[in-house]
């Protein structure tokens, strides 16, 4: 399955590029508007191909699917390569001047343009990974969507006093060996969001980046599907 980049109209009046994934033809999307949207959050090198790859494989489970580009307003089209420095570097200095206001603004502008798709039943979906989890669970808290889930958001814990306001299910996928985060601020998490209604959190033994089938020295198999098999549960009760 290959999907194709299309454009998405902004709040601010300008586009974006994001690649869409459709179900196949005669599946659970098949043109009669009975297809969940789901708007896809990437990592911060870009829609990479892995990232095209999840969006294929959760298209082809009956919806429809669209990664955007986050990183527009710095590096239209951005895409790094894990073992490129530079892109590394051109990486974290667009997540540290990323807007995660504007962010959820274009989540907002894709399931707008979902919404509008004959394939769609009208019901949305947010996934995220890394720094698109954390932009998963302030979808959650800030959008009307249906479901939400959250791979290792790095950034959940300077928002946990929002997690009062998620309306919707929202399943959070961590590992209890994250590099990335703190003790503390696993802890914060932990203690904000466990208990809330509609929140999931779900911990592997495991470290960042697990479900990235394109890092061999962080990817686990084991917890990946396990996290993608509750992944497909959650959006499963938007059909």
């Amino acid at each position: 399955m290959a999907g194709e980049t299309i454009q998405i109209a902004s709040k601010e009046g300008k586009s974006f590029a994001a690649y869409l994934s459709k179900p196949p033809q005669g599946g659970s999307g098949n043109g009669h508007g009975n297809a969940p949207g789901i708007v896809m959050c990437q990592e911060m090198l870009g829609v990479t191909p892995w990232l095209k790859s999840m969006a294929d494989r959760i298209a082809a489970e009956g919806y429809l699917v669209l990664a955007p580009d986050i990183f527009w307003r710095f590096h239209p089209g951005f895409v790094g390569e894990h073992s490129n420095k530079d892109d590394y570097d051109k990486a974290w200095s667009y997540l540290r001047g990323l807007d995660y206001d504007k962010a959820v603004d274009d989540v907002a502008a894709c399931a707008d343009a979902l919404k509008a798709m004959p394939g769609c039943n009208g019901k949305i979906g947010v996934v995220g990974f890394c720094m698109g989890g954390t932009i998963a669970y302030l979808a959650a808290a800030r959008l009307p969507i249906d479901a939400a889930v959250s791979y290792y958001g790095t950034g959940i814990h300077h928002y946990t006093n929002e997690g009062g306001k998620v309306a919707c299910p929202l399943t959070l996928h961590m590992g209890d060996k994250d590099h990335t985060l703190k003790p503390e601020d696993v802890h914060e998490i932990f203690a904000a969001l466990i208990g809330i209604p509609h929140i999931s959190v779900w911990r592997y033994d495991t470290g960042h980046a697990f479900a990235n089938s394109d890092l061999p020295s962080l990817y686990s198999k084991e917890h990946a599907e396990k996290a993608h098999e509750r992944t497909l549960q959650l959006f499963g009760r938007l059909k």
